[in-house]
């Protein structure tokens, strides 16, 4: 298990932290500002989340 990651976490929530990371060093910001002001704009715009989960083999 990768450092600070803990029991129950997927590669996929890694892809997710790895994704605005990389988008806050180009802008010169901390991520979890970013992921903040990502998250601002989604209540601002009024957007609705889709969840769809895969169904596994």
């Amino acid at each position: 298990m990768g450092p600070g990651k803990s029991f129950g976490q997927s590669e996929k929530t890694w892809d997710f932290f790895s994704y605005f990371k990389g988008m806050a060093e180009e802008a010169g910001v901390p991520y979890q500002s970013l992921i903040n002001l990502y998250l601002r704009d989604c209540v601002a715009q009024h957007r609705k989340i889709q969840v769809s989960w895969p169904t596994e083999p």
